[in-house]
């Protein structure tokens, strides 16, 4: 933040014009930025610095004289295109949420860690079932406790909530569907009894394996 300020400072000692502010904001604001947020997350307090930083630097320390989010929009909509830090933030975490989804191939080293830590995290309602049969939060109706989550976590899950991320395929094929976890399944009608942690369900699970929709 610092640094940034101090190059900031440099840049108006030139005069620029709008399209050099606009490119100086790009360059050593967002860029120097991106790769810290997208390797350790940023802070929304330092979010927050950030976008006040830009919209100093822009009026030159004056009174504003437009809002931030009209300066954010694009220029044939009558802004100047000036980054959004926050948005910019959640798209990284959408990427991330893609990786933890196994979206992009296979699912990443830091996915699995996150999938322990929530399962080590589950909700109370939960705590009594299986481990193991806790697979996924996005394939199953459990919940982890997201208060005690590293904010990296608490954010990727935070913006697959505020995007409505959820399994609502039109049409799921056999191959697909035998994959899905059996337990705590999605699909489960409310009104019938779900057994997931008596003698039977048990057995099932730690002696037959039995895991995937398939294994049933």
């Amino acid at each position: 933040m610092t640094e940034t300020e101090s190059v900031l400072r440099k840049v108006e000692r030139t005069h620029p014009t709008l399209n050099g502010k606009r490119v100086g904001i790009q360059t050593y604001a967002a860029s120097r930025t991106q790769y810290l947020a997208a390797a350790e997350d940023m802070p929304k307090e330092m979010e927050k610095r950030f976008d006040a930083l830009i919209h100093k630097f822009f009026w030159e320390h004056k009174t504003a004289r437009v809002n931030k989010q009209t300066l954010k929009l694009p220029t044939d909509e009558g802004g100047q295109n000036l980054v959004d830090i926050k948005l910019r933030n959640d798209a990284i975490h959408i990427v991330h949420l893609a990786s933890f989804l196994g979206l992009n191939g296979a699912t990443p080293r830091w996915a699995l860690v996150m999938q322990d830590a929530m399962r080590c995290k589950v909700l109370s309602t939960y705590k009594a079932l299986n481990p193991e049969i806790l697979v996924n939060t996005f394939l199953q109706t459990w919940d982890a406790n997201k208060t005690d989550l590293p904010s990296d976590m608490k954010r990727i899950l935070r913006v697959a909530r505020d995007n409505n991320v959820l399994l609502d395929a039109i049409s799921i094929s056999p191959e697909v569907r035998g994959e899905m976890p059996v337990w705590l399944h999605q699909g489960w009608s409310p009104n019938k009894i779900r057994r997931t942690n008596d003698k039977y369900a048990r057995c099932l699970q730690i002696n037959h394996r039995v895991m995937t929709a398939g294994d049933a």
